[in-house]
């Protein structure tokens, strides 16, 4: 069974080998874009027909993942590897930890402790013209400023366009992405906006935990078994936890379908691998220092910072593989280079208890959900940190040396997952049934203005997506204020800076409902958490009960007296459904008439008595009826979210930015692409000069020395003056060298190209001439003009070869050729054409022979017989008309064999053979 929406539903998810379902009303199936943005790298899987449906999409690199970096230099926007390869030269101008600035105020003070822990020598400044202030956003070094919405749209729109080309071109738009599971409200809200500046229709989001959940899960058989897993990952910047359990249920058709539910989650933010990079970076920080010694600090110097970040992250992956690790920097600052060596042993000590802080969410899922490490059936292990040997051998002890599980890749699991994820969503791939039911990992509380203490509106670890409300009766105020906040309760949000308000309303109408049914009734406030786990109040409403009198029926028709006679009788003598039959309608009528006579008779007195007698007795009144009506009146709901997203007039400024910085790309790359022709093209053309045999055959000496200075000057231009001009001088610079390169290139080519030509145009004419010459006698019909007219253009065509022959003889090799192949190649097709077209004339088709004249005295007999015996039927005309056209079809095919038997085989097959073999070489 499929199911669109909901993740708590049965989802469908795919095997490797899933197929497209074929959908009539789709032209076209659309890949689908998972996107694993961590705060490191960014990961990529498109989904999209053929044998191997899910799969990872490399960059230009051929990486299988990218640096989630995003840079600002010299008016240029570098993104990915780019960003990366200038992040040592201008560490103030590259921006990473982009989910971090995402949904968060400039000012928040744990975001400014990390960026300043981190040595980021960026500030972070309130993006302009913003009505939220969870809007953060940097300055470029052109003075603007770029929101955090800004910068991760950048680097979606480059996911997006890896996406397409490994896709061959096809657009792709439907994306899903992953959050983690600390994302708020507001930071989940602040990259769908970033998904849709970057052209994104994004199907939903899904936390990474039940991605990784959904591709551990897919290929495993969970039927007649409850396995408890847990899914730690330790990744660059943060660390969750996530209990997951694995079932299986019946579905429609009794199939078992495995399923897995999230049964818990713990996360700790900044608590990733960039922890222990700090750790080697504040030591060997303070060795360089006694090196340097006068009280100096290398760390107030952030390219000097940069250099070191760069190389203390190679040390540490070293250090995963061995016990000792060097590590080396090149004039690390004030052109002093900085060498060194750390050992596993020591580098554990520097990290402290990190190793216990990064144990201890397992410990608490454990404790909060009453299992054991015994209960569980595996603990895999996810992110890049995780692979510390540390990490692995602290997990083990704590779990009572229980060991660790790595079934799954550590790097891709999450976004793999994803891409299932998407093929469900997307509605068009064909897709094997898996349930999973993700949750949210925070809860939300509210506070109404008239209560002392808030209560939970949304409970932690609920199934998303879900609809909450709140129910209060009777109330008397015309107004009901009430704000939403993170709730704080134990194991709901770890972190305590997300407790901050989530928003204010304010619910009105409620006095006009009031006075309209003397009570409010119920009043709720509807709220719900969609499929990407953003919050959102959606209405309210009063519902009341009123009780309202049931009109009574309509009274029967009036009657005259007459009348209801015979209806009395009617109805006495009617069937069974009431009405009469035709002799009751008869006996009726014959009585009115009987009874009519004798009234005008005996006077009105007695008519008067009958009409009385006649007449029905009045009803008795009935006591009303009530009955209980619900009406649910709709009220007013004002105020909003603290932190909403980007409304139209905001997303329509940061879409015109957008354009402005895809508009800027466009232009560099063609500048680029425009330098990089003009480079080749020295290079290229110098090394023809230099070795080519055939280009030194087809230029003098002077010719070459002044085309090499040429070159040269151009070259030097290139890499002095010309390092930043725009694409139209650099493609002015390559016209002029083309000028004279492609002149010699000219002549390389004809030297080649003009003999074989000419070979073939004389071996045209003498098979031409040829063919001619039998004409007369195998094709007596052709017109002798024609004939002589065809002779005369072989005969221009031979003296025109045989002057730009002795022409060229006379030429040296360097110089101009007297005539071009393509010179040649023009007459020949002319001639082929002309040749072709008399030699397939045939042979034209001899004049049908006259009817035989009509016998008038038997076409008399004829008619007359046709008069007296009339028409023939149809049948029999049908069959004369099949008759004749079976004998026209035997007419036609003597005619054809009688052609084909006149035909002289030897000339047509010889012309044939030339026309074909020799002309179309």
């Amino acid at each position: 069974m499929r199911r669109r929406a909901g993740a708590s539903l049965p989802l469908l998810a795919a095997l490797l080998a899933a197929a497209v379902a074929s959908v009539a009303a789709v032209p076209q199936v659309s890949p689908v874009l998972a996107i694993d943005l961590g705060s490191e790298f960014l990961k990529l899987s498109i989904v999209k027909p053929g044998r191997i449906p899910i799969s990872i999409v490399i960059n230009e690199m051929s990486k299988r993942k990218t640096p989630a970096l995003v840079a600002f230099v010299d008016g240029d926007r570098l993104v990915g590897e780019e960003a990366a390869a200038v992040a040592a030269r201008y560490p103030d101008r590259v921006y990473g930890r982009l989910l971090d600035l995402l949904g968060r105020p400039a000012d928040d003070p744990q975001l400014a402790a990390m960026l300043k822990a981190s040595y980021r020598p960026y500030a972070l400044e309130r993006a302009p013209n913003r009505t939220s202030p969870a809007a953060a956003a940097v300055r470029t070094d052109g003075g603007e400023l770029r929101s955090a919405e800004e910068l991760a749209a950048s680097l979606l729109e480059y996911a997006k366009g890896l996406a397409e080309a490994a896709a061959d071109g096809a657009a792709v738009t439907d994306a899903v992405l992953t959050v983690p599971a600390s994302f708020t409200v507001q930071q989940r809200q602040a990259l769908l906006d970033a998904a849709k500046l970057a052209g994104l229709n994004v199907l939903g989001l899904i936390h990474s935990h039940a991605a990784a959940a959904l591709q551990y899960g897919i290929e495993r058989d969970f039927t007649n078994r409850t396995d408890h897993v847990i899914l730690y990952d330790l990744g660059a910047a943060s660390l969750q936890a996530a209990l997951v359990t694995y079932s299986a249920f019946t579905g429609a058709k009794g199939a078992s379908i495995s399923q897995f539910d999230v049964r818990d989650v713990v996360w700790r933010e900044n608590l990733g691998g960039e922890h222990l990079e700090l750790v080697l970076m504040e030591h060997f920080a303070d060795e360089f220092n006694k090196q340097l010694g006068g009280g100096q600090d290398v760390r107030t110097v952030p390219r000097a910072m940069a250099k070191l970040r760069k190389q203390v992250a190679r040390t540490k992956q070293i250090l995963s593989a061995n016990t000792e690790a060097p590590i080396s920097v090149e004039e690390l600052w004030q052109e002093r280079d900085f060498r060194s060596t750390i050992s596993r042993d020591k580098f554990e000590e520097l990290a402290g208890d990190f190793w216990v802080r990064a144990v201890e969410p397992v410990t608490t899922l454990l404790a909060r959900n009453n299992l054991s490490a015994a209960d569980l059936a595996g603990v895999q292990l996810l992110g890049g940190t995780s692979r510390v040997p540390r990490i692995k051998a602290a997990l083990s002890e704590a779990l009572g040396g229980r060991a660790l599980d790595m079934h799954l890749d550590a790097d891709e699991a999450t976004v793999l997952g994803a891409g299932l994820f998407g093929a469900n969503l997307s509605s068009i791939f064909r897709l094997r049934q898996f349930g999973m039911a993700d949750k949210t990992p925070y809860s939300v509380a509210i506070q109404l203005e008239h209560e002392q203490a808030p209560k939970t509106l949304v409970p932690a670890l609920k199934k998303m997506p879900t609809k909450r409300g709140v129910h209060l009766h009777n109330l008397t105020a015309d107004a009901l204020a009430f704000t939403l906040a993170f709730d704080n309760a134990p194991g709901a949000m770890p972190e305590c800076h997300h407790a901050f308000p989530l928003g204010a309303f304010n619910v009105t109408g409620i006095q006009s409902v009031v006075d309209k049914y003397n009570s409010s009734g119920k009043v709720s406030i509807h709220t719900r958490v969609d499929q990407s786990g953003v919050f959102a109040v959606v209405k309210a409403d009063a519902t009341v009960e009123v009780w309202e009198e049931v009109p009574p029926p309509p009274p029967p028709p009036a009657a005259n007296t007459s009348d209801n006679a015979t209806g009395n009788a009617t109805d006495a003598s009617g069937g069974a459904d009431g009405k009469p039959d035709s002799k009751a309608e008869d006996a009726g009528s014959k009585e009115d008439g009987k009874d009519g006579k004798k009234e005008e008779k005996k006077g009105g007195k007695k008519g008067a008595n009958k009409e009385a007698a006649a007449a029905p007795a009045p009803a008795p009144e009935e006591a009303p009826k009530l009955r209980k009506r619900v009406i649910k009146v709709p009220l007013n709901v004002t105020g909003g979210l603290f932190a909403p997203g980007m409304n139209d007039t905001e997303m329509t400024a940061a879409r015109r930015v957008m354009r402005r910085l895809r508009a800027h790309d466009q232009a560099k790359r063609e500048t680029a692409k425009a330098r990089n022709d003009l480079e080749a093209y020295i290079i290229a053309t110098r090394d023809l000069l230099d070795s080519s045999e055939e280009w030194r055959a087809a230029t003098t000496e002077e010719q070459r020395e002044v085309f090499a200075a040429q070159l040269t000057d151009t070259e030097d231009w290139l890499y002095g003056d010309g390092e930043a001009v725009d694409v139209a001088e650099y493609r002015s610079k390559l016209r002029k060298l083309k000028e004279t390169g492609d002149t010699v290139a000219m002549r390389v080519a004809e030297s080649k190209q003009r003999p074989q030509l000419v070979k073939l145009g004389r071996d045209f004419v003498e098979l031409a001439r040829k063919a001619v010459n039998t004409w007369p006698e195998a094709k007596p019909w052709l017109d002798a003009d024609d004939i002589a007219r065809l002779v005369e253009k072989v005969d221009n065509f031979t003296a025109w070869l045989d002057d730009g022959e002795a022409a060229q003889a006379k030429r040296a090799a360097h110089e101009d050729p007297a005539f071009k192949s393509e010179e040649v190649s023009s007459w020949l097709m002319r001639l082929q054409k002309e040749f072709t077209r008399l030699n397939s004339k045939k042979k034209p088709r001899p004049p049908p022979p006259p009817p035989p004249p009509a016998d008038a005295n038997a076409t008399d007999a004829e008619g007359a017989k046709a008069e007296g015996e009339g028409q023939a039927d149809g049948e029999q005309q049908a069959e004369g008309e099949h008759a004749e056209q079976q004998g026209q079809g035997e007419e036609k095919q003597q005619e054809k064999q009688q052609e084909q038997e006149e035909q002289p085989a030897g000339a047509e097959e010889e012309e044939d053979k030339l026309d074909h073999d020799e002309l179309r070489r």
